[in-house]
């Protein structure tokens, strides 16, 4: 229970980020601010992570990192494919095996737009969580997780400044990625954040966030400076107003959705594209679409990734962690 009282914010967190960015493709990419959803789903990430993850052996957090994500993303991603090819889109997702093989495996791949995302364009994000997964697995080899982490990702960035010829290369180095790093920093310090610093750090916080779009002054490259600074100043804020004591009642459907929050944010993309097809563009079907894509991504958290994520990490934790010592 401790952790659920610890981390109620955590979930109120990914379900407003989920919205936001439902509400991005829901009204075709504007305001521009609404896609930062992103940027607190890296941070709180980076802060799960190095708050929790520490104490496992770098073979068994790999196998319950990939088990988290991997069922549910196969899943939406073989769906999209087979909508694909029997309504004849084939040609317009480009479905061939080079691209899905990629895709599936999160090794970026420049599709026909020359942008470099995945068959199932959410899932771009996923290619940054991996990357983050794959360095603190190597940390946690040398049993310095968060130190090699928060040492290599600046590398990475910098490494980019000189790679600039190469989108995939491009996308890999982005300072983006500076973001999982800042949730690592966090989960180190946030019990020394003074309580009363809570409200105006997620205040200026969301102030700065719903403003990124007025003060990006044309440094688009460097996301992390207009919207992952504020991104961090919200989860450190919400997290230090709530770190004592469990979640009010009013915050329970918020903290499911924001356990449903991974299922919403990969279905939304199919649901809306169906939605439109069904009842157009018009104002008053925004909230019919908003409603839709909650319902559908509370379903699949429900009927298919809640059950297959405990169903696997049982199984998993019967047959190959046999021998370890749970974890606290």
């Amino acid at each position: 229970m401790a952790a659920r009282e610890h981390f109620y914010a955590i979930q109120i967190l990914r379900a407003f980020a989920a919205l936001l960015v439902v509400v991005f493709h829901m009204t075709s990419g504007t305001p521009k601010f609404l896609a930062a959803g992103v940027d607190i789903f890296f941070v709180i990430s980076g802060f799960i992570i190095g708050k929790t993850d520490i104490g496992d052996s770098p073979l068994r957090f790999l196998t319950r990192r990939l088990l988290r994500i991997v069922p549910l993303y196969w899943a939406v991603t073989l769906a999209l494919c087979l909508i694909a090819v029997l309504s004849g889109l084939s040609s317009q997702v480009q479905v061939n095996p080079e691209y899905l093989t990629k895709s599936l495996l999160f090794i970026p791949y420049v599709n026909q737009v020359g942008e470099v995302w995945p068959l199932l364009v959410p899932g771009w994000t996923l290619n940054y969580e991996i990357l983050f997964y794959a360095l603190f697995f190597i940390g946690l080899c040398f049993s310095r997780p968060k130190t090699f982490t928060l040492m290599v990702l600046p590398i990475i960035v910098l490494a980019g400044l000189f790679l600039r010829d190469n989108k995939v290369l491009t996308f890999i180095t982005s300072p983006v990625i500076l973001e999982f790093g800042s949730g690592v920093v966090l989960s180190i310090i946030y019990r020394q954040i003074p309580r009363v610093a809570g409200l105006p750090l997620l205040v200026v916080g969301l102030v700065l966030f719903f403003g990124s779009e007025f003060i990006a002054f044309g440094i688009n490259d460097w996301q992390v400076l207009y919207t992952g600074v504020p991104a961090f100043m919200i989860v450190s804020g919400a997290l230090t107003m709530t770190r004592h004591g469990a979640g009010p009642a009013w915050a329970k459907p918020l903290e499911f959705l924001g356990d449903a929050s991974y299922s919403l944010y990969l279905t939304h993309g199919l649901v809306l594209s169906i939605g439109h097809r069904l009842l157009g563009d018009a104002l008053w079907a925004k909230p019919v679409l908003l409603l839709m894509c909650v319902a559908a991504g509370a379903l699949c958290y429900v009927l298919f990734e809640r059950p297959v994520t405990k169903g696997l990490n049982g199984w998993v934790g019967r047959h190959l962690f046999r021998q370890t010592t749970p974890r606290p």
